[in-house]
């Protein structure tokens, strides 16, 4: 359970992401944000179940509407980014979004806000779950944590239809 804060823009973020993290992290959030939701506003029939609740960033998403929504508009840039890379191998026709986002975007959306986009800064993702605890900037540990993800793999990642991103981790 993660999310990958390479970049305060989360469609920006979105596209870092290689293709099997991309798919993975689609789930993650969708199960982030249900635990958010249910927590802010009250259950709902399609949510998911409470799952790593007391990660840190379960913790951030439901600790107010901005985080909450930030992560909304991370979900629909993520479902959207998998869309275009699908799309790049596929016909268009046959390209179907994530079942998570077709389930569930509708009813995280209704209640996401605009007001978060004034309060993002380092201080607005005040967790970080990577091995770089020392950055000041949750960006460039991010950005570490998914180059050093990356050198690890046992198959070599892939961005279909993009390039891997080039960081500057100063």
């Amino acid at each position: 359970m993660n999310i990958f804060i390479t970049s305060f823009d989360s469609k920006e973020a979105a596209s870092h992401l290689d293709d099997l993290r991309l798919n993975k992290m689609i789930l993650e959030t969708a199960q982030l944000l249900s635990s958010a939701y249910r927590h802010l506003f009250g259950d709902g029939e399609l949510l998911y179940k409470d799952t790593h609740f007391n990660h840190p960033c379960a913790i951030w998403a439901r600790k107010g509407t901005d985080n909450y929504s930030w992560l909304v508009q991370y979900f629909d840039d993520l479902a959207k980014e998998k869309i275009r890379r699908d799309a790049t191998i596929k016909k268009k026709s046959a390209v179907k979004p994530h079942k998570s986002w077709r389930d569930l975007f509708e009813l995280f959306s209704s209640k996401k806000t605009s007001n978060y986009k004034d309060k993002i800064s380092p201080d607005f993702f005040d967790f970080n779950c990577t091995d770089f605890k020392e950055e000041k900037d949750v960006r460039i540990a991010y950005r570490k944590q998914m180059v050093k993800k990356w050198e690890g793999d046992l198959r070599p990642p892939k961005w279909t239809g993009a390039n891997r991103p080039v960081f500057d981790l100063s």
